[in-house]
């Protein structure tokens, strides 16, 4: 990851925003979500920045692998 885009979502952390990372290997997809805006608790946050995050994607894997019916 760059400076840039570390030091960008520094900035959006040091402001109320909380980083949820939706790529495995890197942070090429990032969602910031204002904190004091919509008043997460910290098993949302957890929720949404890792057991959703794995459940789509083992949902797009096992839709990849699964036959479908004619």
């Amino acid at each position: 990851m760059g400076q840039r885009i570390q030091a960008i979502k520094a900035k959006l952390q040091q402001l109320g925003f909380a980083c949820l990372v939706y790529t495995i290997t890197c942070h090429e997809d990032l969602l910031f979500l204002n904190q004091n805006y919509c008043n997460l608790s910290t098993w949302e946050l957890f929720y949404y920045g890792f057991i959703d995050k794995y459940k789509q994607a083992f949902m797009r894997r096992f839709l990849k692998t699964t036959p479908h019916p004619n």
